[in-house]
């Protein structure tokens, strides 16, 4: 069954958060394996709007959804992507005041 990984992101800038839609919009065309196979099914991205948020904890701008075959491509892109690692590494250099993931299976 296919597992769907749910992010939202708190970018400030409206640039910023333009690029971010941009950049997750992409992934299963630009995220590949090792192999040079892409193994996202499928994502999307679009700026957001928080109607509910209790106690509210981040300005969530940007919400993302990327859909993998399996739970071994999902732990691939969390663990080896060497685009998801640059997103870490951009995200530990304060490009986002917050971030949150969830997956499920529907």
């Amino acid at each position: 069954m296919a597992i769907t990984r749910i992010g939202l992101i708190a970018v400030a800038d409206d640039v910023k958060q333009n690029e971010a839609v941009t950049r997750f919009s992409n992934f299963a065309n630009d995220c590949k394996k090792e192999d040079g196979q892409t193994y996202i099914v499928g994502s999307k991205a679009s700026t957001c709007t928080v109607l509910t948020d209790v106690p509210g904890s981040q300005p969530w701008t940007v919400v993302y959804e990327i859909t993998f075959a399996n739970e071994a491509d999902m732990e691939y892109y969390q663990t080896k992507d060497p685009i998801y690692k640059e997103l870490m590494k951009q995200a530990a250099e304060g490009k986002a005041t917050g971030f949150i993931a969830v997956s499920a299976e529907f």
